[in-house]
C-alpha cells in the first residue's frame, strides 16, 4: 500500500534531516527526485569519503531517483524550474540564503507555482541569535540544552551519540509537508513550511527525563551468568517490583541498589532473568549490537508492513527523464 502514490517530491537536501524527511515520503509511496550537484552528494562516500556508497547513504537515500543540476548556471536553474513546475513538494535544507541566492527559495517558487508546497529546514529558528549560521547537530544540541541533559546523565558535556536534532527536524519536516498536503486538498493552495532543527529538538526535550529519574538505579544494565547483558528500567511502581523479585531490602539506600542487583543476577543466565522480569511486568530487554542493515519502514497499514522503497540511485542516473 502506497499512501502517497502519484505525489512528486523534488529533493534538494543532503546530510541527515532533509534526506530523512524525503526518505519518509518515499517509503510512503512518493516519487522522489533527488537534485545533486555535479560532484554528487558529499555523503555518497560516507564521512571519510570512498568509492562505495556508505551505510549512511544507503539508509537515507533509498527509494528515489537522481538528477544532476548545477543551480548556479542559467541552464541548471531553468531545468530546476521545469521540474518544480511539475512537482507537488520541494524540500531543501541548505544554509539560509543559499536557495534565495539561486532564486529557487520557497517564497520565490510559490510566487510562480501557487499550488506548490515548499519546505525549508534550517539549523536554528529565524529569531535565534544563531539564525543564519551553518548548523550541524552538535551545536543544535548545545543551544537547546541537550548537551546539559547528557552531562547530567553521563558527567560528560558531549552531544548524545544520536544526531537527535537532525532526526527531530527531519521528522517534523515530513509531518509539516503531510499537513500542508491536507491543507492544499481543501484550499487548492500550497504552503511554505519552515522547520528548524533547534525548534524541533526543543519540542522533544520538553518531555525528556530532565529530573534524572531514569538514571541508575532507575535504569540498570545487568549481566547474567552466561555473560549476556540485559537492560532493566523501573520508573514509578516498577522499582518496588524489581526489588521484591531480586529479594532485596526495599529500604536499601538508592546508591547501593545497582551493585546489589548485579550480584543478584550474576548467578543465572540472562534468559532466565528476562523471563522472570517479563512475567512480573517489568520493562527489560537484551542489550544487542547495532544493526548495519537498512531497516524497513516503521508503518503497518491495514495489517500490511511497508517494505523499503528501494535502493539509492547512482549519481545522475535519471538525468533527462523528468517526472515519470
Amino acid at each position: 500500500m502506497k499512501l502517497l502514490q502519484g505525489l512528486r517530491v523534488l529533493d534538494v537536501t543532503t546530510f541527515l534531516a532533509g534526506p530523512l524527511a524525503t526518505r519518509t515520503l518515499a517509503d510512503l509511496g512518493a516519487d522522489v527526485l533527488k537534485v545533486e550537484p555535479p560532484a554528487g552528494d558529499p555523503t555518497r562516500g560516507g564521512w571519510k569519503g570512498g568509492p562505495d556508497p556508505s551505510f549512511y547513504w544507503r539508509a537515507l537515500h533509498g527509494g528515489r531517483r537522481s538528477v544532476v543540476i548545477d543551480l548556479g548556471s542559467p541552464a541548471g536553474k531553468e531545468e530546476f524550474l521545469r521540474l518544480a513546475e511539475g512537482a507537488d513538494v520541494v524540500l531543501e535544507n541548505m544554509r539560509p540564503g543559499v536557495t534565495a541566492g539561486f532564486g529557487v527559495d520557497g517564497p520565490s517558487l510559490r510566487a510562480r507555482f501557487p499550488r506548490l508546497i515548499t519546505c525549508a529546514i534550517t539549523g536554528f529558528d529565524a529569531g535565534d541569535p544563531l539564525a543564519g549560521i551553518s548548523a550541524t547537530d552538535g551545536p543544535v544540541q548545545a543551544w537547546t540544552g541537550a548537551v546539559e541533559l547528557m552531562e547530567g546523565w553521563s558527567g560528560t558535556a558531549l552531544p548524545m551519540p544520536v544526531q537527535l536534532g537532525d532526526v527531530a527536524g527531519g521528522a517534523c519536516a515530513a509531518q509539516g509537508v503531510l499537513a500542508a498536503l491536507v491543507s492544499r486538498s481543501q484550499t487548492g493552495v500550497g504552503v511554505h513550511v519552515q522547520v528548524s532543527l533547534a525548534g524541533a529538538l526543543r519540542q522533544w526535550l520538553a518531555v525528556t527525563d530532565r529530573m534524572g529519574t531514569l538514571r541508575s538505579p532507575g535504569t540498570l544494565v545487568l549481566t547474567g551468568s552466561d555473560g549476556v547483558r540485559f537492560l532493566v528500567q523501573t520508573p514509578m511502581r516498577f522499582a518496588a517490583v524489581l526489588l521484591k523479585l531480586l529479594e532485596l531490602d526495599p529500604a536499601m539506600p538508592r546508591d547501593h541498589i545497582a551493585e546489589a542487583a548485579a550480584r543478584a543476577t550474576s548467578g543465572e543466565p540472562a534468559s532466565v532473568w528476562l523471563e522472570r522480569l517479563w512475567a512480573a511486568g517489568i520493562p527489560a530487554a537484551p542489550v544487542r549490537a547495532l544493526d548495519d542493515g537498512v531497516p524497513p519502514p516503521p508503518w503497518v497499514l491495514d495489517g500490511e508492513p511497508l517494505l523499503p522503497a528501494g535502493p539509492p540511485p547512482g549519481l545522475g542516473a535519471h538525468n533527462g527523464e523528468g517526472w515519470r
